[in-house]
């Protein structure tokens, strides 16, 4: 599902949109990152011209996701949210885009429309955490058996683990 604004029939004044993602609208994600939705996911936005012809899309972004524990390996839901603001500008139509470091503030609007499913699948992917933990307490799972500790014991005897050179320093106090 795509929700695309035409920037040209934006003003000064700012034109609110608010649209809900359902599960199905996620599409696979190669870095297995981010499962899928576990709701809907809903996002609302403001976007206007400023006096600079720029554009500022303002919004926030809720809902909640599947995502793999980093620890244990387990599938769990995590609650999202984010508030956002992005500028856009047109792309030029008669001459040849050169970039400068004042334009690495802001986006390009190329054909002069931007995408809301797609900034809506950008900010997921900001607000996802660099570690997923399905929760503080994981324990997560046996290096050597690979028993999820959250769930079993594991009869693994720690000290054994590790390089058989430095086990002469468990001799050490």
């Amino acid at each position: 599902m795509a929700v695309v604004i035409d920037l040209h029939t934006i003003s000064n004044t700012p034109k609110e949109y608010v649209v809900s993602f359902s599960e199905s609208w996620w599409k696979a994600d190669p870095s297995g990152q981010v499962l899928g939705l576990a709701s809907p996911v809903d996002l609302n936005v403001a976007i206007y011209k400023t006096n600079s012809n720029k554009f500022v899309v303002d919004g926030s972004l809720k809902g909640k996701l599947h995502l793999n524990c980093d620890r244990c390996l387990n599938e769990y839901i995590e609650d999202i949210a984010s508030d956002f603001s992005l500028l856009f500008a047109l792309v030029p139509d008669d001459e040849q885009l050169k970039i400068t470091d004042a334009d690495l503030d802001f986006d390009f609007a190329v054909d002069g429309k931007i995408n809301l499913s797609e900034i809506a699948r950008e900010q997921i992917f900001i607000v996802v955490p660099m570690k997923c933990l399905c929760s503080d307490a994981c324990k997560g799972i046996c290096h050597i058996c690979g028993k999820n500790r959250n769930f079993e014991q594991c009869d693994c005897n720690e000290i054994k683990s590790g390089h058989p050179t430095f086990s002469i320093l468990t001799n050490l106090k």
